[in-house]
């Protein structure tokens, strides 16, 4: 029924980095990816809001650091994305799922699990992780073996040129909901 997917990075990128197409289309797309995926189905309608609320050279060139998507499918299933490219505390990545029997959470990975409990406080914790290669190691190293899987069995590929387009295609109508106020049809 319902996906929220969270994504912030630690800081801004360096400057010139919005060249890369925008928030939308370098940060973002990962999300419209997944959110496509966990819904089952193609969104049919993107609504999104941009700001620049953390860094000003961002938005002289025209961008945003700070954005909200809700993507909707034909049978009513809601996506709703955030992203912002500053989390003080680190590499904010969590999703939510929620559907008729029930939920599923994703959350922060961290380089410990140890939790500290005292008399002053619980659940004291340390930081997030602080950059994406050591978030996604793991994927990425599955994203790998499942390529070469593939390659090897002569397989389909798991992922497709489609699912490229569409994620793009997501993220193009997310610019022009952005710059317009109004809710694009994909």
């Amino acid at each position: 029924r319902q996906v929220i997917i969270t994504s912030r990075d630690p800081s801004p990128p360096p400057p010139g980095y919005t060249a890369s197409g925008g928030i939308f289309r370098d940060m973002t797309i990962h999300d419209f990816d997944m959110g496509r995926w966990l819904l089952g189905e193609e969104p049919v309608s993107v609504f999104a809001t941009g700001y620049c609320l953390v860094d000003p050279a961002i938005g002289a060139s025209g961008d945003y650091d700070t954005v909200m998507v809700v993507m909707t499918t034909k049978s009513g299933r809601q996506c709703h994305i955030n992203n912002c490219r500053q989390a003080v505390y680190g590499y904010d990545q969590r999703f939510e799922i929620f559907g008729s029997t029930g939920m599923l959470l994703n959350d922060h990975v961290r380089a410990s699990t140890v939790r500290h409990y005292g008399a002053q406080g619980t659940e004291a914790r340390g930081p997030l992780l602080n950059f994406f290669l050591e978030r996604y190691e793991d994927a990425y190293r599955l994203e790998l073996d499942a390529f070469v899987r593939a390659v090897r069995a002569g397989a389909p590929m798991p992922v497709t040129a489609f699912d490229g387009r569409q994620a793009l295609a997501l993220a193009d109508a997310a610019v022009e909901s952005a710059a317009s106020g109004r809710l694009v049809h994909v």
